[in-house]
């Protein structure tokens, strides 16, 4: 049969596997759970350690608010925000003038487009080509124009 001697030998190449001085042979069980070694080092309240934690945490509140404030947008109670349209004349218009002449009272009617359809449309003699002067406004000098100046001479 077996002798007592030879279990033992096979007891001893087992407990020294891969994982000597634990006991089993962990090359073939499966990891269930583990937990990492975790290690705490407590210092006293008045140690340099903690002193420099408290004025980082400090210092991190006190730049917070600071970038707050000088950002003007904390505690914002009202704003106005003021937009310029960017104002252009095309060099296109339509121009219809219904009048009265004065010395006979009768009515008459002056017509004018820079579209040569709307113009053929009105008739011949209701055309007019009037004198055309536009003028950018600059009010502020900022050279964006803040209003057009628009002057139309028909000629009678």
């Amino acid at each position: 049969g077996k002798s007592p001697g030879r279990r033992v030998e096979r007891c001893r190449e087992r407990k020294q596997g891969l994982f000597p001085g634990t006991g089993t042979d962990q090359a073939t069980m499966a990891v269930v759970w583990s937990a990492n070694l975790k290690r705490r080092f407590y210092a006293p309240g008045l140690s340099g350690a903690s002193i420099f934690i408290a004025l980082v945490y400090l210092s991190l509140i006190i730049a917070s608010f600071l970038i707050a404030f000088y950002s003007e947008g904390l505690w914002l109670k009202e704003s106005s925000y003021r937009e310029q349209p960017q104002v252009e004349f095309g060099q296109e218009f339509a121009m219809r003038l219904l009048g009265e002449n004065t010395n006979t009272r009768a009515p008459f009617e002056l017509v004018y487009s820079t579209v040569a359809a709307m113009n053929v449309m009105a008739g011949g003699e209701a055309v007019r080509i009037p004198s055309v002067r536009v003028e950018k406004v600059h009010e502020n000098r900022d050279y964006i124009p803040d209003a057009i100046d628009i002057s139309i001479l028909f000629p009678t």
